[in-house]
């Protein structure tokens, strides 16, 4: 480049950046000024992008389901391990009192929540924020969770200790009726903590379902994978309300829908058999699974129908439909079984 030239684009930047700032012409020294000003400029703007926080992946439509169904997992072992263990730890609260209230002379040993229950809580609400993709009202309804279960797993221990203070203090009945009242608050306050994590985790499941099912629609058409996982899908509202508290003929309805499921599945497997179409090794464990349940819940809402619902039948209906959840996560449509041995 030549010096004349040189010297006009020395100029020009000159005047492009500094006219407005300068009364005088650019010299020299004005132009290394520009120079170091130029590149303590591209410092900070490096500096900047470190310091930012990277964005985050982009999650595509193929991975979500199995990335939100991850991230839910760590949420309903939370409360799998722990709703039932705080009822329980309830009712032997309430065994310590006698009919008038008052604590017993010789009260029962108090079972408290084990520490490995409560730590599937503590990790939800410590790991479950750091899993793709975000959840804001499901990582606020378990933290507000886990607070309320430590809450009153702490007033449980002191009652507790209380009880099993030797020699007990003079005190003991009085505080043991203030404890207990406590207690009964915290439990309020944990079972509303329960239901809003409850009413998050269904949430997140049903985007789970509806994304699995437009996939396998979109991947092999309404088939046996679809009818296989909607089976599982169809059984969920049943299982809720059966396990819920209150009147379990109102479960009809949904009933209904899970034998509808029930024999939509087993017409999609004759036609997939009819057609010759692949074999899958694990699909007869499946189907077995999906059949227990389906006869466990048809005989407890005959009891229903008939007046005389038991918390066997209940509770066989409950333990069927975890097995069937076991099964399910096993649905692999892309292994097929090998060929029979000639």
């Amino acid at each position: 480049m030549s010096p004349w030239i040189a010297e006009m684009l020395r100029l020009r930047l000159c005047h492009l950046i500094l006219a407005p700032l300068l009364l005088s012409g650019c010299s020299e020294d004005t132009s290394e000024q520009i120079k170091g000003a130029l590149e303590e400029r591209l410092r900070e703007q490096l500096s900047e992008r470190k310091a930012a926080p990277p964005p985050p992946p982009r999650i595509s439509e193929t991975t979500l389901p199995q990335l939100l169904a991850n991230k839910l997992g760590l949420y309903g072992e939370c409360i799998g391990a722990t709703e039932p263990r705080v009822r329980a730890a309830q009712e032997g609260v309430a065994a310590l009192f006698d009919g008038k209230g008052a604590l017993r002379p010789a009260p029962p040993a108090l079972t408290v929540i084990a520490d490995a229950f409560l730590e599937k809580c503590v990790k939800a609400d410590r790991e479950g924020p750091l899993l793709q993709p975000p959840q804001p009202r499901l990582e606020a309804a378990q933290a507000a969770y886990t607070q309320a279960l430590q809450g009153h797993h702490a007033l449980l221990l002191e009652l507790r200790e209380l009880v099993i203070a030797s020699p007990p203090p003079a005190d003991r009945a009085d505080r043991a009726v203030t404890l207990r009242d406590q207690l009964g608050a915290a439990l309020l306050r944990w079972q509303e903590a329960r239901d809003h994590l409850g009413a998050a985790i269904d949430e997140a499941q049903g985007e789970i379902d509806q994304a699995t099912l437009a996939q396998i629609e979109a991947r092999s058409g309404r088939g046996l994978e679809h009818a296989c996982r909607t089976l599982v899908i169809r059984a969920r509202p049943l299982v809720r309300c059966i396990s819920a508290e209150g009147d379990p003929s109102a479960c009809e309805s949904s009933f209904f829908e899970l034998e509808q499921s029930h024999g939509e599945l087993h017409a999609q497997l004759a036609a997939a058999q009819a057609a010759g179409g692949a074999t899958y090794f694990w699909l007869d464990t499946f189907m077995l699974s999906a059949d227990d349940l389906y006869a466990s819940a048809r005989d407890f809402m005959k009891q229903v129908r008939g007046g005389a619902a038991t918390s066997a039948g209940r509770t066989k209906v409950l333990d069927e439909f975890a097995d069937l959840l076991h099964d399910s996560a096993k649905l692999n449509f892309g292994i097929k079984s090998p060929p029979p041995a000639p």
